[in-house]
């Protein structure tokens, strides 16, 4: 393998200069197209800034950029890509498996011999077992810790016996995937963890595939309950092609990679000061969420049935992913409201439009209370006069526009981030809601967020 410093796009010398919509750009090139995630952020974007940066001897090669909100790990992959060490941290672990399998490149021929022997003639004698019993098997279905997921007497209805929701996947598909899963957990006595971890991955976007789930990543929606009978796809050829379509990526990605180089991916919140020592990273570059879970896009929602039927994470550790995010319930902020507000003179007019409309003020003072936070930890970690990128989009709540760019830019002030440039695009590729009913009234509609800001800034000397 070879480390390349090289880029998809045509190098230029301005940062201003090039059109970060990237139009008709392919955005799943390599590992970039191994599992779905909401709200992704596109790869030519630190492509595009890492190759600016080694050009212009901001960045050299081993250097270490860090990313806060890892989500499918975008900037880990590139960084290596660009011959640069990453870390990046997130709340939501299955965000964090994806992540890790994105940006490393396992053994290839081992991974082979893994999927073959997944795929042997075992297999096809669990899938036939499975296809005459598996309503039996679904009722006496173990985990791997021995005991039952969920009795029918424990009071939770919503799940079924496989820990998934109930009427979001057709069966015997479902206990086809949890049986793939009891099976690489098997194999993993013969095979180290990058490679099981690849065929998980390939898993939960096969398990996705089969679901009843609709194209669509912002919000989860079933097909109608009309063609759900119908829908029977078969697990074993979806599954096949996943493998062989991630397989085909990882090799490429293997073609630009160093093994001089890493990524570090930990679960963990990026405010943990113990994450990353302080002036430790050259560069950040992140793509935050652009308000609470609840509200904007529900990652952890996203994540929670193929994590369950294809990994062995925990139900609760998913459950928990969007009620800890920024603004979530479960999180605290050690600025308070008042001095956020004081940072930002926009973030102030905001929430006083929201009061006047009756709108969720204190929901917004919350999210940018924990979000000040992340700016800070930014701060911490970058070193001097290096720089930080943060891709975000502005969104309205209760109809009221919420321009995160500028309250952005005035928080970063007070911890000596300077804006150096803040450059628009258009998202007309990324699969977020342009309209909605904040009111839910039907027929009334909203706008949402159709484009982005990439704000670059540099950490004071």
């Amino acid at each position: 393998m070879q480390s390349t410093l090289t880029a998809t796009t045509d190098y230029r010398p301005g940062l201003e200069d090039r059109d970060w919509s990237f139009k008709g750009a392919t955005t799943d090139y390599g590992t970039h197209d191994l599992h779905k995630y909401p709200a992704r952020m596109i790869p030519q974007i630190p492509d595009a800034l890492f190759e600016h940066w080694t050009h212009t001897g901001t960045l050299s090669e081993g250097d270490l950029v860090f990313d806060p909100f890892s989500g499918s790990g975008t900037t880990a992959a590139e960084a290596r890509r660009h011959g640069l060490n990453a870390i990046a941290t997130d709340i939501n672990p299955f965000a964090c498996l994806l992540s890790r399998t994105k940006s490393t490149v396992p053994d290839l021929d081992t991974l082979e011999s893994a999927i073959r022997q997944c795929l042997g003639t075992d297999w096809a004698t669990r899938e036939q077992f499975i296809e005459e019993n598996y309503q039996s098997a679904a009722s006496q279905h173990r985990t791997k810790h021995g005991g039952d997921i969920y009795t029918e007497d424990s009071g939770d209805q919503n799940y079924n016996a496989y820990g998934v929701r109930k009427g979001w996947f057709p069966e015997p598909q479902l206990a086809k995937i949890t049986a793939m899963s009891r099976q690489l957990s098997e194999l993993r006595a013969e095979y180290d963890h990058e490679v099981i971890r690849f065929i998980r991955i390939a898993l939960a976007q096969a398990a996705r595939n089969i679901s009843y789930q609709r194209d669509s990543e912002f919000k989860r929606h079933r097909i109608p309950e009309a063609d759900r009978e119908s829908h029977d796809p078969k697990f074993t050829e979806t599954f096949i092609e996943t493998l062989r379509e991630n397989f085909y990526g990882l090799v490429d990605y293997a073609t630009q990679v160093s093994d001089e180089t890493t990524a570090t991916i930990k679960y963990a919140d990026c405010r943990d000061t113990s994450v990353l020592a302080p002036d430790s990273a050259d560069a950040v570059v992140s793509s935050p969420p652009y308000g609470d879970h609840s509200t904007t896009v529900a990652y952890g929602g996203f994540s929670t049935d193929p994590a369950a039927v294809a990994t062995p994470l925990k139900l609760d550790q998913m459950t928990d992913v969007d009620p800890s995010g920024l603004g979530g319930s479960k999180t605290t902020s050690d600025i308070e409201f008042a001095t956020v507000s004081e940072w930002s003179p926009t973030l102030r007019a905001t929430v006083d439009a929201l009061k006047d409309v009756d709108g969720r003020d204190d929901d917004v003072l919350h999210f940018f209370a924990d979000y000040a936070e992340t700016l800070e930890q930014m701060a911490r970690v970058v070193k001097p006069g290096q720089p930080v990128a943060i891709v975000l989009g502005n969104r309205t709540v209760s109809r009221v526009p919420i321009p995160m760019n500028v309250i952005t830019i005035e928080i970063a002030q007070q911890f000596q981030l300077d804006l150096e440039h803040s450059l628009p695009r258009s998202i007309p590729s990324k699969t977020l809601p342009y309209e909605n009913a904040p009111e839910n009234i039907p027929g009334q509609t909203g706008g949402l967020i159709a484009d982005e800001y990439v704000l670059i800034f540099r950490a004071g000397q």
